[in-house]
């Protein structure tokens, strides 16, 4: 792809070329360039945050939001994306956009484009970010860990985002491989001050808002000691039975919210999945799906078990003749309402990418579950003895 290919699909055609060698002065000149032509107003740079985008081959740029001109809009600030491809040789192209809100320059889209050696990019954008605003880094594809150049970055940002995705696996430890390196990271002592965080964990905001409002209800939370298993269920390729990235992390915040102890590592049952906790199984469940947007998305979540040798069941689910609605249900001993239906709102890459500029520290809850992950599918040890 070229460098003008790989523009007009960041940019959406409109765009202009710069030498990336070149950005910070000519950015320069572009504000005083826009002082000038506003001289009957008072001119207001906006910027809020600095934004690093990496992918790291060329069509990863069909992952980006479409929306980024709305993301600078909201979000005012200075947003660099890096297209890393090996097909590309010779210099680094560049190409910028400056956005307006009301008036006043609420922002620049900066794009370059180079080769899969990225050991370019972090002496290029280091001068490109404005002194005092968190600078939030997000990884399209697998990141570089062993390079010194992605460490130059990591140590630059106040925030790194992965993206872990939903990827073809053939066990648990495809699924987990890539969380080790980044586990390793996040620990590392002299990146105390950064945070860490992953696209597919933030995907799991509404689901994980709508579990714990099941137990909003004082009737549904006295059933939690008699729960005998737990079910989560998720949208996986025709013919695949693994656990998606999402579904574990979604067992292990369970299992991290609710201080449930476990008793054995992730192994294969019959058509599931199992891990022993607190005495009793949590299962995971494939549902087949060719609708590519829902691969690795959650689909059902079932907590069951006895109470006064009644049956317990408490679950929320997609209702199955409308994937944009979620189904709440409680039955058992003392429940007064059956549940309800609530829509279920996208958490699209827009969404996350703002949620993740409002974010201030570490999110301690995330890390929390990403050792319980590690934990619950056996790698924890190997991690640590790896660190």
């Amino acid at each position: 792809m070229t460098g003008e290919q790989a523009f007009k699909l960041v940019f959406n055609h409109d765009f202009q070329s710069v030498n990336p060698h070149a950005l910070t002065s000519k950015l320069s000149q572009v504000w005083k360039e826009f002082q000038a032509s506003q001289s009957d107003v008072e001119c207001v740079r906006l910027c809020s945050h600095n934004l690093l985008i990496v992918l790291t081959e060329p069509s990863l740029i069909r992952k980006l939001p479409h929306e980024l001109d709305e993301l600078l809009l909201n979000y005012p600030g200075r947003v660099v994306v890096a297209i890393l491809d090996a097909e590309h040789s010779g210099d680094p192209e560049g190409a910028y956009k400056l956005y307006t809100r009301r008036g006043q320059l609420a922002g620049e889209l900066v794009a370059v484009h180079l080769g899969q050696d990225g050991s370019p990019l972090p002496s290029m954008v280091a001068p490109l970010w404005q002194d005092g605003l968190p600078l939030v880094t997000i990884f399209q594809g697998a990141p570089p860990y062993g390079s010194g150049w992605f460490g130059q970055l990591v140590e630059n940002c106040t925030r790194l985002v992965i993206d872990t995705g939903q990827q073809p696996a053939a066990s648990p430890d495809d699924v987990v491989a890539p969380l080790l390196p980044f586990w390793k990271l996040s620990r590392d002592p002299y990146l105390a001050p950064q945070a860490f965080s992953d696209f597919s964990w933030g995907r799991l905001y509404i689901w994980r808002d709508w579990i714990a409002s099941l137990f909003d209800r004082p009737d549904r939370r006295r059933l939690l000691p008699f729960v005998q298993a737990v079910e989560i269920e998720v949208w996986s390729r025709p013919g695949e039975h693994v656990p998606s990235m999402q579904a574990l992390y979604l067992g292990a915040w369970l299992v991290s919210q609710l201080g449930w102890s476990i008793d054995g590592p992730l192994h294969e049952t019959r058509g599931a999945w199992e891990v022993q906790v607190n005495g009793f199984p949590v299962r995971f469940y494939t549902r087949a799906t060719e609708d590519a947007d829902k691969l690795g998305r959650a689909a059902r979540v079932t907590f069951s078990g006895v109470c006064d040798e009644q049956p317990v069941r408490l679950s929320v689910e997609r209702d199955s003749n409308d994937g944009s609605t979620l189904v709440l249900g409680a039955s058992g001993p003392g429940c007064t309402s059956s549940g309800h239906t609530l829509h279920l709102e996208s958490m699209d890459n827009l969404t996350l990418i703002g949620h993740q500029l409002e974010a201030t520290g570490r999110d301690l809850a995330y890390e929390r579950v990403l050792e319980t992950l590690l934990t619950m599918t056996g790698h924890l040890e190997k991690a640590q003895a790896h660190s």
